[in-house]
């Protein structure tokens, strides 16, 4: 979808915990983001407008998931799934 959006014009900024295996398209730029933090959130929306001006378009398609059936799951991996799948969509809506 970035790459969709860099095509069209878009002033793109992909955010993840790691570092890409490979580069992004053109018009694409990497940016460190763990979506469970809010301050997090806050340091990378502020460093967008810094960069582009404003921000138009938030697009939060974060997600993990388990592969253990849930009885077997730990209550570790539960909360860091939930942060990620839940909080995360949770304060980048606020930002």
């Amino acid at each position: 979808v970035s790459t969709l959006f860099a095509k069209e014009g878009a002033t793109v900024f992909a955010s993840d915990l790691a570092a890409p295996k490979k580069p992004h398209a053109d018009g694409v730029e990497t940016m460190s983001l763990d979506v469970t933090s809010e301050a997090g959130w806050v340091e990378t929306v502020d460093a967008v407008v810094r960069r582009s001006g404003r921000l138009d378009v938030l697009v939060n398609n974060a997600g993990i998931i388990a592969y253990e059936p849930l009885h077997e799951l730990e209550m570790k991996a539960w909360q860091r799934m939930i942060a990620v799948d839940q909080t995360g969509v949770f304060l980048g809506m606020r930002e």
